[in-house]
């Protein structure tokens, strides 16, 4: 738990250093005057967004070892002088908290800690992500990696940013703490939002951060020891809705450079997971704002080219493909490029898995949609189905609380065109996410999204309630978060590994593998009894050898290519 603790002291503290440094250099370009507050969470989350372009660039070239961590490191000290050089350390002032907050927050940081040295137990990490990490950390990019396993082509930027700060080179282990540093920025955002409802800031947004906060440990709790893709995308998408939410009131209070923030997350969000897509709704709101400012829109494309284009070249390398698995944009013919039957063949297999894992991808893709649907509901657990019925009515449940805002606060009507706005994003991204890959654990952060902002009017009601009465209520409030808190902690708190766990966080699982030939190579298979899964050791490991790939050289570092048939 030591070095876990400082290594996310270390990510936090150049995440924030690299966002105070983007907002100064936004500001000069794009001419955004300071006025109001920027959340602290949103300088980090700046940073994070920042450092996922710098790590995909650098990964084009080289490794991501000691050389490109050294390269973060030093540009992080250089900033950190500048910072305290300019004597701005106001815009981090620290706010004393209530007892309750000294409690909950605390609560908070034990169960981040606890959960974070837990070995990896996400599926997929073990499938391909650890390894897809190894690669990164071990080479460049490598040419046709997918061929070698399709998965590798998924180029999410979220394992290069874990390869970047994994410290493999240190010869340890492979740390895997990033996604905890987030998880520690949005739970203490929304955490620092129910205290000021508490307090009697009731803002949508406050409201909507106090109905986050059980359920990032509720969904999320075990995941925070696994460098998986879910969670990043679950995170931030809250972290942007709440502050969009920000712009519904206090309006005064909300620096604009907050817009150009969730701009730049929403754009790098797609780097990290493809179906966090219709969250560009929020971006192109900005550019709809914008319409009459040409200069500001175009600055605005630079900056989505900027963070779009290393991403873009990854997937050219790896795959062949502008993105991949979807091969419609096929512009590049190079000799790695995986097949297109096979580039195919993966986006029926994500959809079928996720209406139906038990079933061929044949089966399944020949059902019309009515059919395969009622069989998919059907399924679902007990809390799944209410999950799923309550984000199905939400859009009444939304409307029909914003009405009964807007008549009973007739004298000072809100903004509710963000809440509108947000919703449809998010609404955009269930349908998606229905459409495409109905895997439950896929879209738990849009349907809680949904249902988090239909039960925000609603929530708020409790501001119209005679004082004492309101504050006994907000207070009960914090009190049962007090309790979830304390509750989940206990519930996954470890006490058999807790000694091993208090040096160092538990290592990446080990299973048996056995090797296996790839052309004239060697390459290391899961075992039977793993049921393909590889993890960190050995490597290269895949599930089971391509008999359609070949090597392109002599190294790893070369890439791998597929078979070409004999006429």
């Amino acid at each position: 738990m030591l070095t876990a603790a400082l290594i996310m002291t270390l990510i936090l503290v150049l995440f924030t250093a690299y966002g105070w440094l983007t907002v100064k250099g936004l500001r000069k370009v794009l001419r955004i005057p300071e006025a109001g507050n920027i959340r602290p969470a949103l300088y980090v989350l700046a940073g994070m967004c920042v450092l996922i372009v710098a790590g995909q660039m650098l990964s084009l070239v080289m490794p991501l070892g000691s050389a490109a961590f050294l390269v973060v490191l030093a540009g992080g000290i250089w900033i950190a002088a500048r910072f305290i050089k300019s004597r701005q350390s106001t815009l981090f002032p620290p706010k004393p908290l209530p007892a309750l907050g000294v409690i909950l927050l605390g609560l908070v940081v034990l169960s981040i800690l606890e959960n974070s040295t837990h070995a990896a137990t996400n599926p997929d990490t073990g499938i391909y992500h650890a390894q897809a990490i190894r690669w990164i950390e071990t080479f460049p990019a490598v040419p046709g990696l997918g061929n070698l396993h399709t998965r590798f082509a998924y180029n999410s930027s979220w394992l290069v940013l874990n390869a970047l700060f994994s410290l493999s080179f240190l010869g340890v282990q492979s740390f895997h703490l990033v996604p905890a540093a987030l998880t520690l920025t949005v739970a203490f955002d929304c955490t620092q939002g129910a205290l000021d409802w508490l307090h009697g800031k009731g803002t949508f947004a406050n409201i909507l951060r106090a109905f986050f906060l059980p359920l990032i440990f509720f969904v999320l709790g075990s995941q925070i020891s696994s460098p998986g893709t879910d969670l990043p995308v679950i995170l931030t998408l809250w972290l942007l809705l709440t502050a969009w939410l920000d712009t519904v009131q206090d309006q005064a209070k909300i620096d604009p450079m907050t817009g150009y923030i969730i701009f730049i997350a929403a754009i790098s969000l797609v780097t990290i997971k493809l179906s966090a897509a219709p969250v560009l709704l929020l971006a192109f709101w900005l550019g709809i704002i914008n319409l009459r400012r040409p200069t500001v829109l175009l600055k605005l494309a630079a900056i989505a080219v900027v963070i779009l284009l290393p991403w873009i070249a990854r997937n050219v390398i790896l795959s062949g493909y502008v993105i991949y698995p979807f091969p419609a944009v096929d512009i590049f013919n190079v000799d790695w490029k995986i097949p297109i039957e096979v580039a195919k063949g993966e986006v029926e297999t994500i959809q079928a898995w996720g209406r139906d894992p038990g079933e061929s991808v044949e089966a399944v893709m020949a059902k019309p949609f009515l059919t395969w649907l009622q069989l998919w509901f059907i399924e679902k657990t007990a809390n799944q189905r209410v999950i799923l019925l309550a984000a199905a009515s939400s859009a009444i449940i939304l409307g029909a609380g914003l009405l009964a805002v807007q008549r009973f606060k007739a004298k000072a009507r809100l903004d509710t065109l963000p809440m509108v706005t947000g919703y449809a994003a998010v609404g955009a991204g269930a349908v998606y996410w229905l459409m495409s890959a109905p895997d439950i654990r896929f879209g738990y952060g849009l349907l809680l999204a949904m249902i988090g902002l239909a039960a925000v009017p609603w929530l708020w009601f409790i501001e119209l309630l005679p004082p004492s009465f309101g504050k006994i209520i907000r207070f009960g409030l914090i009190l049962g978060l007090i309790a979830y808190q304390l509750f989940f902690f206990v519930r996954s708190f470890d006490a058999k590994t807790i000694s091993s766990r208090l040096v160092l966080p538990a290592d990446y699982p080990s299973l048996p593998s056995e090797p296996c030939a790839l052309g004239e190579g060697q390459v290391w298979c899961a075992g039977a009894e793993a049921w393909t899964h590889c993890w960190y050791d050995p490597f290269p490991c895949i599930p089971q050898v391509n008999e359609g790939a070949e090597q392109r050289g002599p190294e790893w570092k070369d890439g791998f290519r597929p078979i070409t048939k004999m006429p």
